[in-house]
């Protein structure tokens, strides 16, 4: 299969994935094995957290915690921030983006 480019894979994701919801992160992923490694992308709106650097934030952080979880090869995922996740302290946070990752089945562990 030919190399997509991210906002085709994003849109792909967004049309065909399939959804799971924690209190304060929303979480859609698609089994993509033509991909190889599994990539995420966090979407945080300025509705949702207002600052700029607190939304860059919850994004690496995000980004940082779906990395290091050993994640299955061959998915593409999307995070979005609900209402209130910008007040999340960083282990509540890693624990709602983990359980998220669990329903799906997508850690390896």
């Amino acid at each position: 299969m030919e190399n997509k480019t991210v906002k085709e894979l994003f849109s792909e994701v967004l049309k065909k994935g399939k959804s799971y919801h924690s209190p304060h992160v929303s979480f859609k992923m698609l089994h993509m094995p033509s991909i190889g490694k599994s990539s995420f992308y966090f979407v945080v709106s300025g509705k949702v957290i207002k600052k700029a650097v607190k939304r860059n934030l919850f994004k690496r952080r995000g980004r940082s915690i779906a990395k290091s979880s050993g994640v299955k090869p061959g998915y593409v995922g999307a995070f979005f921030a609900k209402k209130g996740a910008g007040t999340l302290e960083y282990d509540k946070f890693k624990t709602e983006v983990l359980d998220l990752l669990q329903k799906a089945k997508l850690l390896a562990k």
